[in-house]
Parts: structure tokens; sequence; C-alpha cells
């Protein structure tokens, strides 16, 4: 029996790691299904949670691709505008699942589905908060590089003097 450490051959690459960590939320939304089977509830409101979850993960990962050499400050704002806005449009989304809204004779919107939005509303939420609790802790751990690689370098290059 040999200690030490391990070669990088036998350690899964970095990139799969941050993936796989970074969809951890996702994943487990897609271990959430054969529990819904278990209990019984709607496979449909599975589904609508799992594709906003998904979708969800898919515009942050974009976001975060258009922003991936600006500053700290546009990096942070563009990340945080971006989980507002997708929670918002979320939530709006899984309303008019559950909900029907219009007045007397007008042509009502919504699905009128509260049992489907029950569901979606509650796969969501678990694949979001980990998703977005597990990018949280992963960008505080990054902070300080993002900080250097703001930051204005002290070192001034040398100047050639023209005699």
């Amino acid at each position: 029996m040999t200690t030490g450490d391990t070669t990088s051959a036998t350690r899964p690459p970095r990139a799969l790691q941050q993936w796989l960590l970074g969809s951890l939320g996702t994943l487990l939304v897609l271990l959430m299904l054969p529990v819904c089977l278990l209990l019984d509830v709607p496979v449909a409101g599975w589904a609508i949670g799992a594709v906003a979850v998904l979708l969800n993960r898919v515009i942050q990962q974009t976001v975060a691709w258009f922003v991936r050499d600006a500053s700290l400050t546009v990096v942070l704002g563009a990340m945080g505008f971006s989980t507002v806005f997708r929670a918002l449009f979320t939530a709006l989304a899984l309303f008019f699942v559950g909900a029907q809204i219009g007045a007397d004779g007008d042509r009502p919107i919504g699905f009128d589905r509260p049992d489907l939005a029950r569901v979606a509303v509650v796969v969501f939420i678990i694949g979001f908060t980990v998703d977005a609790a597990i990018e949280t802790i992963r960008r505080a751990a990054d902070r300080e590089r993002l900080a250097a690689a703001d930051a204005p370098s002290s070192v001034t290059p040398p100047q050639e003097h023209l005699a």
C-alpha cells in the first residue's frame, strides 16, 4: 500500500471537476426524477422545474462567458443583474403555470395548473439554490485572483532615453 500524492493522470481534469461542481444543482434535479416518480407527483411539473433550472444554468454560463475578460466590477454587476432577472422571469413563468388571470369577457392568460406549479417550484428552488450557492462559494474562493487581475500593475516598464 502506497501513500502520497496521486499523479495528475489518475485525477480528473480540473475543468471537468469545475463543470461538475458548478452543475451540481442541475444534476441534483435530474436525480429528483425517480423521487418524483416514486411519490407519484406530476412528471410534467418536474419537467417544467427541470427546464427552468437548466435554462437558468445556460443563461448564467452565457453571461459569465461574455464578461470573462471584463473588470471585476463589470463581472459582479453582470452576474448580479443576471441572477435577479433570471429569478424574476422564472418566478413569473411558474406563476402563470399555476394561475389564470383575466377579467370577465377577457381572454384569460395562464395555465391554471397549481398542481404542476407546486412541483415545478420545489424542483426549481432546490436546483437554483444549490447552483447559486456553489457559484457564490466558487467566486468567493476565486476573488483574490480576480482582484489581482483587475488591479493596475505597480511595476512601471522601463523607459528608453533617446540621446
